[in-house]
């Protein structure tokens, strides 16, 4: 702790998240959230985690998955 005074040292707290064993994420990855399937799976994944106390981090990799002005 006094050489972390000294140096001015300041935690990341989202690495101390990840190094902590109380993390509460699921993540899911989908091409895309058109139409009715992926977004109805997405859906309930999101209920489903929440009901477990989870939060849920949602990537999307397909073609359409980019910004659209």
């Amino acid at each position: 702790r006094e050489a972390a005074e000294e140096l001015n040292y300041l935690p990341n707290a989202a690495a101390q998240t990840l190094a902590g064993s109380a993390v509460r994420s699921l993540g899911i990855v989908l091409p895309h959230v058109q139409g009715t399937y992926y977004a109805q799976l997405a859906v309930g994944f999101e209920r489903r985690a929440s009901e477990l106390d989870h939060s849920v981090v949602l990537l999307l990799v397909g073609p359409d998955a980019e910004a659209r002005p």
